[in-house]
């Protein structure tokens, strides 16, 4: 399909590489910021990565330079699965808070995972505007440019990936940021833009820091199939290689070296390769799925924005259609000849877009590890190919948006309802009342859509949607999952702990219990423990408390026959995926 025509002239468009309209990313970044922040607070510390992060940050904040600050460290064990830029962040984050407000270190409520989670929400909504910035770039020309670019941004910043992703202290969000401003240099890079190599190489070296070899790879991929599609490798000497892998290294190179002198080069290269080959070669942690486990979460993950990303992809793909495309094909040498003139005929966007998703999906799709998150720095291709199409009017089918609404109302509405009823809701009826009361507005707000998409209105569609998926986060975020009590096991163990220790001085043992929340919530003092030794232990420790499953206290009773229980958590293990009961008890030995 041919690009509108716009009204702006080619010197306007040209001129606009650098400025877009402010109010556009001021809408961007309101939108996303009222989306993220409910939540961002009240939400306790999700096990695992998130209190693993969130640990490691807390004791690089608590540290000196360089030895906590160049080695992220849970308690003893060095933790460098990750390079340090989103622990960098984050111990930034929390000194920043200790500075704004003097009760800090006085107020425990204050140092809670929220300003760990800081960084990943400025994230989101920093992808969210480079998206709009990207969108707009590339829409240069066409109709309905700058909502176009609006939408794009936003559609990003509201899914459902992002809005989980953005309120976890982790590195998704930090990668997500580097790999968009990664491929907008290269978009501006492959259309000649002044200047465009120095963004790209930027994003590159802060995505490495921020997880690896994601960024570059997504980047090389892409540039692979525009020069395969458009038979033209003089525009890879814009990107300056040497000057890119020069900036590259100057930001990298100097931690690696600290790191080796710190723990080794045997050892880290041995955590690199690990992390790389180990985690495609087989599923790490138990994180496998199928090939199209990703494809199949899509509609889930993207929603709001997944209600035309289909029909964007199949239009982006009959953009390159030929009349000549029916003549016979006998060999692969000439379907692949088809193929490549077919990439060729395509606009530009489509063609970029395309290539930024197609190859690196595979990849992920390929790899042995899978979580739904690993997918997601392709995401703002895929909110600008399903922005354009709404503002060009393509229709939902009436079965996908029958599909796209049951899953609306499931992620607004069936969601939080089933939570509520799951476990004891303890915000009061008042809580409960309001939180019911926005589920089923923001339920009516996306059968309102599925109707608006069914009669082909898809732009008022999916701003309905938006506004949705809004509400529907709000009371998810902000009220259920903070709400209620099940689920949140550290947390109340950890409210029994400072009854009995508010100064947060009494050693702690961990036994059958170990989740990493449990760590950080009691500072890293807690220590793992097995079910033998623990008369030797609280011998050790007269002070300490012990938290045991209660299967576990058998062992320990035979022990210590004299224990003082503190108090007990009936609660689910969501890391496990089994019921969990836990018992806070203060172990007496027989000579005390």
């Amino acid at each position: 399909m041919a690009d509108p025509v716009s009204t702006e002239s080619p010197a306007k468009v040209r001129g606009h590489w650098w400025f877009a309209p402010a109010w556009g990313g001021v809408a961007v970044a309101l939108t996303v910021g009222i989306a993220l922040f409910f939540g961002l607070f009240a939400m306790p510390p999700v096990d695992r990565d998130e209190a693993r992060f969130a640990q490691a940050s807390a004791q690089m904040a608590r540290g000196g330079w360089p030895e906590d600050w160049v080695v992220p460290r849970v308690q003893d064990r060095p933790r460098l699965n990750k390079p340090p830029l989103i622990y960098w962040l984050q111990a930034a984050s929390t000194r920043i808070a200790r500075v704004v407000d003097a009760q800090w270190d006085a107020n425990p409520s204050l140092r809670g995972i929220g300003w760990y989670r800081v960084p990943s929400a400025l994230c989101s909504i920093l992808a969210a505007l480079i998206t709009w910035r990207l969108a707009w770039l590339m829409c240069a020309g066409e109709f309905k440019r700058r909502r176009c670019a609006m939408l794009a941004g936003i559609l990003l910043g509201t899914c459902v990936m992002v809005l989980w992703d953005g309120r976890q202290a982790r590195a998704d969000e930090l990668l997500l940021a580097c790999t968009t401003l990664a491929m907008a240099g290269l978009w501006g890079v492959w259309k000649g833009a002044r200047g465009a190599w120095a963004i790209m190489w930027i994003g590159i070296a802060l995505g490495v820091m921020a997880k690896g070899p994601i960024t570059p790879m997504v980047a090389l991929l892409t540039a692979i199939v525009l020069t395969w599609a458009k038979r033209d490798k003089k525009w890879l000497r814009r990107t300056r290689p040497v000057l890119g892998v020069a900036i590259v290294l100057s930001m990298g190179l100097p931690w690696i070296l600290l790191v080796m002198r710190e723990v080794g080069a045997k050892e880290y290269l041995r955590i690199i390769v690990d992390e790389t080959i180990g985690r495609s070669a087989g599923a790490k942690e138990g994180h496998w799925g199928p090939p199209g486990y990703h494809l199949v979460l899509l509609p889930v993950m993207f929603f709001p924005g997944s209600l035309l990303t289909a029909a964007a992809i199949a239009q982006a793909i009959r953009s390159g259609a030929s009349k000549m495309d029916s003549a016979p094909m006998r060999t692969t040498r000439q379907r692949v000849r088809r193929v490549r003139r077919w990439c060729a005929r395509m606009d530009d966007v489509s063609l970029f877009c395309l290539a930024w998703v197609v190859p690196s999906w595979i990849v992920f799709e390929c790899i042995g590890t899978k979580l739904p998150h690993y997918t997601l720095p392709l995401y703002p291709a895929l909110a600008i190919l399903s922005a354009r199409a709404v503002m060009r009017g393509v229709r939902a089918g009436r079965l996908a948006a029958v599909v796209w609404a049951l899953l609306g109302i499931t992620i607004v509405c069936v969601g939080p309802m089933l939570l509520m009823e799951w476990g004891s809701f303890s915000w009061g009826a008042a809580w409960r009342g309001a939180a019911i009361a926005g589920a089923v507005a923001a339920c009516a707000t996306v059968v309102a859509a599925a109707a608006l998409a069914w009669r082909g209105r898809t732009d008022y569609a999916q701003a309905m949607g938006v506004i949705g998926m809004v509400i529907g986060a709000a009371v998810m975020f902000g009220v259920v999952l903070p709400g209620i009590d099940r689920p949140w096991i550290s947390s109340r163990v950890s409210e029994i702990l400072a009854e009995h220790d508010p100064l947060g001085e009494r050693p702690v043992a961990l036994v059958g219990y170990g989740e990493d929340s449990m760590i950080f919530l009691t500072g890293g003092r807690a220590e793992r423990m097995g079910r033998k030794g623990m008369q030797a232990w609280s011998a050790q420790h007269p002070r300490g408390v012990i938290v045991s499953r209660l299967d576990a206290m058998a062992d320990i009773v035979a022990q210590m026959p004299l224990l003082q229980e503190f108090g007990r958590v009936d609660g689910f293990n969501y890391a496990k995926m089994e019921a969990t009961e836990i018992a806070v008890v203060h172990g007496v030995t027989s000579t005390q």
